[in-house]
């Protein structure tokens, strides 16, 4: 346990030990400007992440306001940009804002996952299955707006739309323009506003294949083009995830290591014999056997084509009886199931790939040199992922000794909380409870009520909120809850600590949460 100083560091300490990490107050989303000094040369700017959730209220006006805040913070130039994973509300301004003007930013550097490495064959065999997966949810929502009178489909279209917007697709844009680019997406992968995202964020480091780094766990990075002798230069990038394993990746849920959901369910995937029923065409990525996928012989099934001209069918499912009433038509109605069996499988699987998407983040711990204090940057990891950083065995301090994952947990000051607070982005025992510095302070980029109208549910989650302010002193930053005066500033600051504070610049909409980090050893 360290003592205290007595006394508030000097402001003239900032540019010479001090980190300075930005949280935009954008909507539901992640953006992080992180500045670091360099003695001698300009200072070294990191961005991490840059989007705000589907259907936000003037998000791309706001989004414009960020990047325009950004370039004038950095003086135009952006040493480092890091993409985590290819969620909507993390990559969004890079088509919904221009890095151009009115002034433009340049990009020098771009560090991604290896699952973006072309080269990577475990990865190309992720993306195939994967683009399956959401080749058949994009085809499972248009479906849905097909159905009419099933009882409960309304409120899992809802759903599975609202888990859709995560990858582009804007459920304001109503059923008709919906369903067409659910599905344009399920005939052409890597299409939609998504993928346009990802290419114009690689674009703006230029063609030179050398400024984009495809990270690995157990990878030590120093920050590229970072100033010897300064604290930039100084840091190390460690890689924790996303492991290098499918198995690991698609563990997305743990009974015992996440914190209390009230109603949880544990989602997986669905069969491919409710995949072949969506595959409507071959370019869909979904041709399936159809042998393969169905369950009983072929000597026992009935083709759908052929109930059509069944008398027994049209009668009992295609239409209600002739001059049946009302509540006789409903009740004929629900006893069809064709219904059922879609939002069943569509609404696992929507929550799968999103959740497959969340444990692909890359997961980076920033060590400063001095005080080798760790900013924990974890994306929306989710179990699997965790779980992987305690088997890297491959990193080292100067003096070549092996650095464990406990250790990089003790000495975490900063904590970006994964995915929005939600229940299965932060672990217990081998996570949160591994962070023991006394000093520790949390920033949880999180916009709850619009996550309530996207149907996220318990978001942020209040059993990791409680956890998060009992391990923390109180001190949880959060996006959507900005202060106007410091007496109403979260949590318990000692003197030792910079105090945050939010920054509202007039000529700006969108303001953000400041604070800056020491790198000073613990005085003992």
């Amino acid at each position: 346990m360290s003592k205290r100083k007595s006394e508030q560091p000097a402001a003239e300490e900032i540019l010479q030990d001090g980190v300075t990490v930005r949280m935009f107050c954008q909507g539901l989303g992640d953006c992080f400007l992180i500045s670091v000094p360099q003695e001698g040369s300009s200072t070294y700017h990191i961005l991490i992440d840059c989007g705000v959730a589907m259907g936000t209220k003037d998000g791309p006006a706001r989004m414009q306001d960020v990047v325009k805040q950004i370039g004038e913070i950095a003086n135009g130039v952006v040493d480092l940009l890091i993409i985590t994973h290819e969620h909507w509300d993390h990559i969004s301004a890079f088509t919904q804002a221009s890095f151009e003007e009115p002034k433009k930013i340049i990009i020098k550097h771009l560090w991604m996952a290896w699952t973006e490495d072309p080269q990577d064959d475990l990865a190309a065999e992720l993306r195939k299955d994967y683009g399956k997966a959401k080749a058949a949810a994009f085809n499972a929502l248009a479906a849905l707006h097909q159905t009419k009178n099933q009882p409960g489909m309304d409120k899992v279209r809802l759903g599975v739309e609202g888990v859709l917007a995560f990858y582009g697709l804007d459920p304001a844009l109503g059923p008709g323009p919906l369903v067409a680019a659910a599905k344009a997406r399920a005939k052409k992968a890597g299409s939609g506003d998504l993928a346009s995202a990802i290419k114009t964020a690689k674009a703006l480091v230029g063609d030179d294949t050398s400024a984009r780094t495809y990270l690995r766990p157990g990878e030590t990075h120093d920050l590229p083009n970072a100033a010897r002798g300064s604290l930039a230069g100084g840091i190390k990038a460690r890689v924790l995830g996303p492991p290098h394993s499918a198995p690991k990746i698609r563990k997305l849920n743990s009974s015992t290591e996440t914190y209390e959901k009230k109603g949880h369910l544990h989602f997986g995937g669905v069969s491919w014999a409710w995949m072949w029923a969506l595959a409507d065409n071959p370019a869909a990525g979904l041709a399936i056997d159809e042998d393969a996928a169905m369950p009983f012989e072929k000597t026992y099934r009935v083709p759908l084509s052929q109930t059509k001209r069944k008398q027994f069918f049209r009668s009992h499912y295609y239409s209600s009886p002739k001059g049946a009433k009302a509540e006789q038509a409903e009740g004929f109605l629900m006893r069809r199931i064709d219904g059922d069996w879609l939002a069943r499988g569509a609404q696992q699987l929507a929550l799968w790939i999103n959740g497959y998407t969340n444990n692909v983040s890359l997961v980076l711990a920033l060590e400063l040199p001095k005080s080798k204090k760790v900013l924990l940057f974890v994306g929306d990891a989710q179990v699997g992922n965790w779980l992987s950083w305690h088997e890297i065995t491959s990193f080292k301090d100067s003096a070549n000794k092996d650095i464990s994952m406990q250790a990089l947990f003790g000495k975490t000051i900063l904590y970006k909380v994964g995915h929005h607070g939600s229940h299965n982005a932060t672990l217990r025992q081998k996570g949160l409870e591994l962070m023991t510095h006394p000093d520790l302070v949390a920033m949880l980029p999180v916009d709850a009520e619009r996550a309530t109208k996207l149907g996220y549910g318990e978001m942020p989650l209040e059993s990791l909120q409680a956890a998060i302010r009992e391990r923390a002193g109180g001190r949880l930053l959060r996006l959507d809850k900005p202060w106007q005066n410091d007496d109403e500033m979260p949590g318990e600051w000692p003197s030792n600590l910079f105090k945050p504070k939010v920054v509202r610049h007039p000529q700006h909409s969108v303001p953000y949460m400041e604070y800056t980090v020491r790198d000073k050893p613990d005085l003992v």
